[in-house]
């Protein structure tokens, strides 16, 4: 069955769903996010050190759980790295087949950060999600297929 791209705001979670997400992710705290934040000021050229995770809403109708998030971590700003994965460059399949949009609203009070900081609360936020009862969560590699039910 061919994918059929929806306009993205036509199709949206609950709202006790979103806020769930929303709180769960409220409870991380990014330690480097200032000192990122005064490279950018300076002007230090230090922008390459710079990373961001991002949250990408899914959807995906033939399933129970219509719904879904997929975390990631990149050195793109989030909307240039959302477009990657939608032309397919080192894309996830989810993202590529079922992104809706991002949900700033979720990771905004995170970035920027240092890599090794973003690659530990990229998994972080995932486990954050994964327990919060959102459906289906995926990150990266880790990508449970979603169950037909």
């Amino acid at each position: 069955m061919p994918y059929v791209r929806l306009d993205a705001w036509s199709v949206y979670p609950p709202l006790d769903w979103l806020h769930r997400a929303e709180e769960a992710a409220r409870s991380l705290r990014s330690k480097t996010r200032g000192e990122v934040r005064q490279w950018h000021n300076r002007g230090t050229g230090k922008v390459s050190w710079v990373r961001y995770v991002y949250v990408v809403l899914l959807y995906y109708p033939e399933h129970k759980e219509k719904f879904g998030l997929y975390v990631g971590e990149t050195h793109f700003k989030p909307p240039e790295r959302l477009q990657n994965h939608v032309k397919g460059i080192y894309a996830n399949a989810d993202v590529k087949n079922y992104h809706k949009r991002l949900l700033p609203n979720i990771y905004n009070h995170l970035n920027p950060m240092r890599p090794y900081e973003a690659r530990v609360i990229e998994r972080k936020l995932y486990n954050k999600l994964r327990d919060a009862d959102l459906g289906w969560v995926s990150m990266g590699q880790l990508r449970p297929p979603p169950n037909r039910d």
